[in-house]
């Protein structure tokens, strides 16, 4: 029960972000905004990972203890950074 509502969690806050992305205020900050419709993809990829690890009991320990030393996080983190960079 808990992992569905976690997932569940974690992909509103992926719909909460491209409402983000889809308002106003976004294209009078960014100069490219559609860029960002690439970070809500890796924040799929990286939500759905870490709940995949969680499933197969890889992941046994507090998520953001482990994505801070998790080397795919940080790459998803990095191209999040650049995505973000390239919006602007």
């Amino acid at each position: 029960m808990v992992a569905a509502f976690g997932v569940a969690s974690g992909y509103l806050s992926v719909m909460v972000f491209a409402l983000y992305i889809t308002s106003g205020d976004v294209h009078q900050l960014y100069r490219y905004p559609a860029v960002m419709w690439l970070e809500a993809l890796l924040l799929v990829y990286w939500i759905s990972r870490l709940w995949l690890l969680a499933h197969r009991r890889l992941l046994d320990e507090d998520p953001l203890s482990f994505a801070l030393r998790d080397p795919v996080s940080y790459f998803t983190g990095a191209l999040m950074l650049l995505m973000l960079y390239l919006a602007t």
